[in-house]
């Protein structure tokens, strides 16, 4: 085991449980025969052994549509890592979920080359998500929901980006990620998705960053989710529209910053508290008292900073193909995403 590369390119992957599975067995990290852990060599100075690691590391998986996969267009399996890499033009269309990821369920903490279950940690660093569509995900596989991506760690991952995506009609929501670090999603549309265990189309135990991202769209799946994000968040750019979603926001537990956004739907539930919030600069239909260039609140406690009224209109601030007007209320059109390959 070691670092490794998987290169796909221009292909269609249609049918059977997975698309691309990555498993330890299948990267050389345990034996078929008795599932023990290879062992790579030993440590000079404690003589423990050092088990064998897939870490993939500079793959290219481009232009490759991955169609009614029972479990998972990508199975993330209880490997040790993918770092560094970019998959682009990916289409992920009627899945029972579009990328799942799976960590040991005995592995705790720490990276110790004589614990064989940190070989098995299964983090994901430093990958960038260019112009994929996640579409029509649905219950399909034991276990599945529709969810375009099941990202559950037991490590953190970082620096991981989704630019100019697409996530329409993922019937059991958009994404539901535990220790993810930040991150985030720049002029992604999200079009009519429902909602994921935790009742809202996006989640994370941390903070999730928004930039020019479109919710201009009914939610009016199956499950519609009641809000659109479970989690802190950062937002900028953005527009929030969804017709069926009663808040952006779902937990009264979070920290959020709004810069430059709209929303035709209340922030948050009138239930929620937040624990703190910065705004600036936004134009909000239902939480008007915050339309000034900037405010704080936490709690129920709103600080009015600086007094003056919003612009007329924020912008989106990444216009990848996006292009923001103002006549006749129309505030937002899809990015420019070329044609699915499916």
């Amino acid at each position: 085991g070691g670092s490794r590369a998987i290169h796909i390119s221009d292909l269609t992957l249609q049918g059977g449980n997975n698309g691309l599975h990555l498993d330890p067995v299948g990267t050389g990290t345990i034996y078929s025969d008795t599932l023990q852990p290879v062992i790579s060599g030993y440590d000079a100075k404690t003589g423990l052994p050092n088990y064998a690691r897939a870490q993939y590391v500079g793959c290219f998986i481009n232009h490759v549509t991955f169609r009614n996969m029972a479990n998972a267009g990508i199975h993330f399996d209880k490997i040790y890592a993918i770092d560094n890499n970019i998959f682009s033009y990916l289409n992920f269309v009627s899945c029972g979920t579009g990328i799942l990821q799976t960590a040991d369920s005995n592995y705790n903490s720490g990276d110790a080359g004589g614990d064989p279950y940190a070989a098995r940690m299964m983090y994901i660093d430093k990958v960038l998500f260019y112009r994929c569509q996640f579409v029509n995900g649905a219950p399909m596989g034991t276990g599945t929901t529709g969810l375009a991506m099941d990202l559950i760690n037991k490590r953190g991952s970082n620096l991981n980006a989704w630019v100019n995506c697409l996530f329409k009609n993922n019937t059991g929501g958009v994404a539901n990620m535990i220790a993810w670090i930040n991150p985030s999603f720049s002029n992604c549309d999200f079009v009519n998705n429902g909602a994921n265990s935790n009742g809202a189309a996006l989640s994370n135990n941390g903070i999730i960053t928004l930039l020019s991202c479109d919710f201009n769209t009914p939610d009016s799946g199956t499950a519609p989710a009641t809000s659109i994000v479970s989690g802190s968040v950062t937002a900028d750019g953005c527009l929030f529209a969804s017709q069926a979603a009663t808040s952006v926001v779902k937990s009264s537990t979070v920290k959020v910053y709004f810069h430059n956004c709209m929303s035709a739907i209340p922030l948050w539930s009138a239930a929620t508290n937040i624990n703190g919030g910065v705004f600036t600069n936004n134009s909000f239909a239902q939480n008007t008292a915050l339309n000034v260039m900037a405010a704080s609140v936490v709690g129920t406690t709103q600080t009015t900073l600086v007094p003056t009224a919003s612009a007329a209109t924020p912008q989106q601030q990444i216009l990848w193909g996006s292009n923001w007007t103002t006549g006749g209320g129309t505030y937002g059109n899809a990015p420019l995403l070329l044609p699915a390959r499916y």
